[in-house]
């Protein structure tokens, strides 16, 4: 993890802790000390101490044993209702989306599902997560509406703590590759039911497997590990 002093040093540390949580570099149950973060990157407490509250209110970080604090886990009811509010959202993206696309926007649309099939063979998950998310943004893109695509950015980084699991375990990538080319499919003959349909399906069956991932692994034993930057 880096940081740059371009913005007030609380901010960098802030985004930098909050993007390495997204990223999966901090796994739900780690502990992150105030004082060993600080060391780490080789600057005083108070900055983190403001990242660190302000990671805790959002729900990214939460209170362990004592004082300590740790990457929050992500219970059962968290991902029903994130995947729940998802489906929705997206949903009405792809009826916008099949009602109002452009032709060029479906040909970008093309474009980056064609190129996601082209190199899926051999690709490492960070790539595979990458096309998946491009795929996606850019379906929410053709809905033409602001105000929906502020909604779903809101829950952005919840979403891409969970289709880290979704490509890693469960279905194969082609499978959902092969419900991607069935959404982009509908969005192009103009059906907004069959599309909005389709993406909801999509979106809850990942639902079904990242619960199935959490009842299989859970997150024992974790809380007694650090991390430190």
């Amino acid at each position: 993890m880096k940081i740059q002093i371009h913005r007030p040093l609380r901010e960098e540390v802030y985004d930098a802790l909050r993007q390495a949580i997204v990223r999966g570099e901090l796994s739900p149950g780690l502990r992150v000390v105030e004082t060993e973060v600080a060391g780490r990157l080789g600057i005083s407490r108070t900055p983190v101490r403001e990242a660190l509250r302000k990671l805790e209110a959002e729900g990214f970080l939460s209170k362990g044993p004592g004082s300590s604090l740790m990457v929050s886990a992500m219970s059962p009811e968290e991902v029903e209702e994130t995947f729940r509010i998802r489906a929705v959202l997206e949903g009405l993206a792809a009826r916008l989306a099949a009602e109002r696309a452009t032709p060029e926007g479906i040909e970008k649309l093309e474009g980056i599902l064609k190129r996601s099939e082209a190199q899926m063979d051999g690709e490492a998950p960070e790539r595979l997560l990458e096309w998946n998310t491009r795929f996606h943004d850019g379906l929410n893109a053709l809905s033409g509406s602001a105000q929906l695509q502020q909604l779903l950015q809101a829950i952005h980084d919840k979403i891409l703590r969970y289709r880290r699991i979704t490509l890693g375990v469960g279905r194969s990538s082609k499978v959902w590759l092969r419900e991607h080319r069935a959404i982009l499919r509908a969005v192009k003959e103009r059906d907004p039911g069959r599309a909005e349909r389709l993406i909801a399906q999509h979106v809850l069956r990942k639902k079904e497997t990242v619960l199935a991932y959490l009842r299989n692994r859970g997150e024992k034993g974790r809380e007694d590990k650090r991390w430190t930057g």
